[in-house]
C-alpha cells in the first residue's frame, strides 16, 4: 500500500504525463502541456509541503531538529 507521500511522488509525476498527453492528442504545443502540469503539481507539491508537512514522532517535541532527525540534548542551553 502506498503511503501519503508516496501517493503525492505518483500524482506529480502523473499530472506532469497527463499535461503531456493532452498536448499529444490536442492543439496545445509540448510547453503549455508541461506547463498546465506543472500547476497541478504545484498543488500536490504545496500540500505535501505547507498543509501536511513531514514531522518526526518524537515524545519530547521540543528535541525535535527541523530536519527531523537530530536530537539537540547536548547542546547547551543559555
Amino acid at each position: 500500500m502506498l503511503d501519503y507521500y508516496d501517493a503525492i511522488l505518483v500524482a506529480i509525476i502523473g499530472s506532469l504525463v497527463a499535461g503531456l498527453l493532452v498536448s499529444a492528442v490536442s492543439a496545445l504545443t509540448i510547453h503549455a502541456g508541461i506547463f498546465v502540469g506543472s500547476l497541478v503539481a504545484i498543488v500536490f507539491v504545496c500540500d505535501a509541503m505547507i498543509r501536511r508537512p513531514p514531522v518526526a514522532a518524537s515524545s519530547e517535541p521540543h528535541l525535535v531538529a527541523a530536519d527531523g532527525g537530530i536530537d539537540d540534548s547536548r547542546v547547551a542551553t543559555v
